[in-house]
This record gives C-alpha cells, structure tokens and sequence, in this order.
C-alpha cells in the first residue's frame, strides 16, 4: 500500500495537547534542539530554556520530563502551567500587592535584604513553590525530603498561613488568608473591600512566615530520589495596559524566584533537584519594554540554554528542521532505521523534483522560521489540502497547501507580537502591509506609514520595524548582492540603511496578498523600467570568481546587475564596462547582464 501526505504524523501545535492525546508519536518524532546538551542541562546549573514562540520550549520540557523518569522510575516530576491561573485568580495575587504598596503609611522593611517600595509578587511566588513542594512530598510518602525536626519546622511553618483550599494543590489563588505570628493573628484577603491598615500588618506577617519558611526549607535533608519541578506557558498579552503590566510584573518575579530556588539546590551540591522553566523570548523584551525589569537578563544570564534550531548550510538536508519531517515521513513508512542511507531514500522518494526553480530542501526551509512548530503547520495544511494523497512534496502540493499554510503563520506571528502590541496596533500593521510589496526599501515604508497613520513617528516607526524583523515578519536584502539577512538565521537586528531592502516573509506573502511577481508587475508600468536586450554602462562595483556585480542607471534610477560565468581577472571594482540586459533575477532581485561584445551602446 502506497505511503501519502495523509499518513504522515502531524502532531499538534501545542506540545501539550499532543501528550495528552494517547495515540501519538511525540517521543517517536522527537528531535533533540542542537543548541541543547541534555546532559548539561539536567546534572549542570542550566535550568531556564529560552526560545521563541513555536521553537520547541513545551516539548523540551515534556521529553525531559520522559527522559528522567527513564533514568530512574522513581523520579518524582511536577508541572506547574502560568496559564491556567485564571485571570480572577492573577487578580486576587494583584490585589494582596497592590494594595500594600499602596498604602499612604511610609515603607516597612521585613528584613535585611528586602524592602518593599513597589509591587512585588516574589512573597507570593515563594509561599506557593513551598506549598507545592510540600503537598509533593506528602502525596509522595516523604520520598523527596525526610521526614524530620527540619521538615516538621518547615510544614509547622507554612501552616501557619491557613486558606480555603481549591483541590488537592495550591494551583488557585485563595481569597482569603490567615496568618499566625506568635500570639497575634492576622487576616490578609485578596478580595476588593478590607481595612488599609490591618493589610498592611497582615503583609509584613505574611512576609516574615515566609522568610521563616525559607529558613527552615534550607536545612531539609534531600533523599535521593530525582525530584523536578516544570514551569511553561508564561505568557502576557496586551490588550489592558494594567492587567498586561501585572502580568509581566507576575512574570518577572516568578523568574527571579525560580533562579533564587535554583541556587539553593546548587548549594546543597550534586542532589536531583531543579525547577526548570521555560521562557519566551518576546516575553522577556516585553518586560524591559514595559515595566521595571530589575535587571532580569542578568539573573538569568548564564543559567539559560537558548533553543536554536539555525545550521550554517541552510540548504543541507542535515538541518535539523528538515529532519523533524523526514523522521515523521520515516515514522509513516515504517522505517526503523533512520542512517545516512534511508534518509536520502526517504528524499529522493518524497521530494522528487525542484520546486519554482529551487531545490525542494532549499526551498522547505525557505517557508520556515527555522521552528518545529512551523513542520507542524506546514504538514497540517498538507493534510487538509485536496492534494493529500499525493505521495511526494511537489509544485501540485504546495500550491492547494500554501493558503492555509500562510494564514496560519501569520496569526502565528501576531500571536507573537502580542506581546508588544495591543488589537488595535497589530489590525493597523496589517493594514500598512496588506497588498503593500514583497521587498521594499525604508523610504518607501515611510511614505506608506505616512499616508495610512501620519502620527507615527521615526522611533515608532523603527521600533516595528525592529520588531517585525525579531519575530520573522521581515528581514533585509542587500540591494547590490542580493545576500538576505534573517534573525532565524542568526543575523540579530534589522539593518536600516539605503544599502539595504526590507523583505517580507515568503510564508505570509499569500496572506498579504503581494508577491515578488507583483512588485515586477507594478514596475513594468514605469516610465524607468529596464527591458530585455537595452544596453548600458555598467559600473563594477564587486568582483568575485567568475562573478561581476553592477550597478546601472536609467532615468536617475539606480538598478543593480550580474554578470556570472566570466573571467574577472581583467576587470577591477570602479571600472565601467557596455553591457545588455539578459533578463530578471527574481530570487537575487537583481538584472543578469553579459558584456556588449560590439562596444556600442544605442544613441
């Protein structure tokens, strides 16, 4: 029976919806992120994993998570999702800080290290880790910390804050608290209506159990049964300013959390223990954007593994982008063996010919942002595409894919701008860019932003285009040599020069309605568009092996060419030679020219 598009694995966009499914092939598809040593990161002190939205945080951890409990069966491991508090439950923590650093009274300082002078969720962050550490520990027999004088100092302590319990673990935040500190009791309550001042008592309690907690937590005796907690999904979006901030403020301080518990573990030498937590990348630059970010990248500097999923040949079917497919095309075949050998059957079989011109592998990756999460969308669109039972990845499959495939990358890639910016500020980017142009130079985005929004200004202006380009929506193009320029690639920040054109993503160009096809089109209409067989003097502007780069001009119009296929040995850079124009070189943007062999240019 012949293999086609329909019975390869496609998984789901989210790692955790496709762990739960129980007839997936998650572990079986796996590729390890070449940027991630696991040994490294579950024996060293790496315990933050930073990426990109899409970049394979979530499935990190969860083959981690598998991978221990494979090296050990009594590995005790516990998830812990910024998602699902509710936006009610992040309100309630909202409140209990808000409304003590609020207050009109003058500053209380709780200990030597702390004072608090602004919001601050770390309190808050801490009692939690510690509830849910406890909670482990009961519901595992004591199998994570011994059950002695300093482990029942350590319960005796939490308990002394009481609340109404949600469920078996603290994953809700509760509404009402009751502190015990020596004889005095304090009442602390999340909701909207209590007494200022009595608040402001029942924090400071509440700070110094927790300081008291933490004492004793210090001195518990680890057994050696593997403990790990996994922190995901953290995640703010901006829509209300307040309650982004919040979130982001939230955020930041269960970070710094993470890094202080962490260290402790450290401390204590080489026991299995660690909290790992994933971060995500916009989420971090939304932070120094929007709050006070209390130097964040230095507390995680040197603590994180950053997910990179960037080869220097960018065409080889040893990228590991392209071996994610290939190993699910593999996993469809029924191949056990996955070797040098198999995989060029595998690519030889399923991508049998060139795609517009280009090398089918070349041309995969150039639909991607370099992302698992990008195979996982491509091969969902295959899959609901009329050309599903092909068996190969051709012209005829990409053509029913590419719409589907195009508009789901780009509510990808606003979902990731979402960090930054507002509904109304992402409906108005694609407006600006909504049948604009594929390739562009900064001159003309201005003249475009000028005539839709006249209010935004030049630093607006270069922060969207700074963050289009870190997100993928664009990159840059050398006008003469038609090199590109691509965060995912490795190229960190935009170039913003006259040497240099902006370049829209070939995946979000259906979505937008604009092609490179188009721009041509449009240009044909112009008094100074170039033709086919016209004659000019061309100024050598690089020379290469067999190679020329020109620039030529016509009617105060500057445009670039090539010449290839020469011997440059009697030529140097600033000589003007008599050239004709050949034809267009859309991928390189850029006029194929050869030499005027009568040395006569029309009158």
């Amino acid at each position: 029976m012949t293999t086609t598009i329909k019975d390869i694995y496609t998984g789901k966009l989210d790692a955790r919806n496709e762990v739960l499914n129980p007839n997936n092939n998650f572990y079986k598809s796996f590729i390890m992120p070449p940027s991630v040593d696991m040994e490294e990161l579950i024996n060293g002190d790496k315990f933050f994993i930073k990426g990109y939205k899409g970049s394979g945080k979530t499935a990190l951890l969860y083959y981690l998570n598998n991978h221990l409990h494979n090296l050990n069966d009594k590995t005790i491991t516990s998830f812990i999702y910024f998602k699902d508090y509710s936006n009610l439950q992040k309100a309630s923590m909202n409140n209990v800080t808000q409304k003590f650093y609020n207050q009109s009274e003058e500053n209380v300082v709780f200990d030597k290290k702390t004072m608090i002078k602004e919001q601050s969720f770390i309190y808050i962050w801490r009692w939690l880790f510690f509830e849910r550490i406890r909670e482990d520990n009961i519901a595992n027999n004591y199998e994570i910390f011994k059950k002695d004088e300093n482990w029942t100092m350590f319960e005796k302590t939490l308990r002394n804050i009481s609340y109404e319990k949600y469920g078996d673990r603290p994953n809700k935040f509760p509404k009402n608290f009751k502190i015990s500190l020596g004889y005095a009791q304090f009442s602390l309550s999340s909701e909207l209506s209590f007494d200022g001042k009595m608040n402001s008592q029942a924090y400071a309690a509440f700070v110094e159990t927790i300081d008291q907690a933490a004492t004793a937590f210090n001195k518990l005796t680890k057994t050696d049964v593997p403990y790990y907690l996994f922190i995901d999904e953290l995640e703010a979006y901006f829509s209300d300013i307040q309650i982004f901030k919040r979130d982001l403020t939230m955020l930041r301080d269960l970070i710094f959390v993470v890094k202080d518990l962490n260290c402790v573990f450290l401390s204590w030498g080489k026991v299995p223990i660690k909290i790992f937590c994933s971060i995500r990348t916009e989420i971090i630059n939304s932070i120094n954007r929007f709050i006070v970010a209390k130097e964040l990248n230095k507390a995680t500097s040197g603590y994180e593994v950053l997910l990179s999923w960037n080869l220097t040949n960018s065409n080889s079917p040893k990228h590991p982008i392209f071996q994610i497919m290939l190993k699910r095309i593999a996993l469809a075949e029924g191949v056990e063996e996955f070797d040098d050998e198999t995989q060029l059957e595998l690519i030889n079989k399923w991508f049998p010919e060139k795609i517009y011109g280009f090398e089918p592998v070349e041309f995969f990756l150039m639909q991607t942002w370099y992302k698992p999460r990008d195979i996982v969308r491509f091969l969902l669109s295959c899959h609901n595409c009329i050309g599903n039972t092909r068996d190969c990845f051709d012209s005829f499959l990409y053509q029913q894919a590419i719409e589907e495939y195009s508009s789901e990358s780009m509510k990808e890639v606003m979902e990731e701008l979402n960090a930054n910016y507002n509904p109304e500020e992402l409906s108005q980017l694609m407006l600006i860019f909504r049948g604009f142009k594929a390739q562009f130079s900064l001159k003309e985005f201005k003249k475009r932003v000028s005539e839709l929004y006249p209010e935004y200004d030049n630093i607006k202006l270069n922060q969207i285009l700074n963050d289009l380009y870190r997100v993928g929506f664009i990159g840059n193009v050398e006008i003469l040599s038609g090199t590109y320029a691509w965060q995912h690639r490795g190229n960190d920040g935009p170039i913003i020069n006259n040497d240099w054109n902006f370049v829209i993503h070939k995946a979000l160009r259906k979505n937008l309605l604009i092609s490179s096809k188009q721009d041509n089109i449009r240009m044909s209409g112009k008094k100074n568009f170039v033709y086919e067989g016209e004659k000019y003097d061309a100024t050598i502007v690089k020379k290469y092996y067999n190679l020329l780069l020109v620039e030529f001009y016509k009617n105060d119009r500057r445009y670039k060419g090539a010449i290839i296929d020469i011997d440059t040995d009697n030529y140097e850079e600033g000589q003007t030679i008599a050239c004709i124009v050949k034809n267009y070189n859309d991928e390189h943007k850029k006029w194929n020219l050869i030499l005027d062999e009568t040395n006569e240019k029309d009158a």
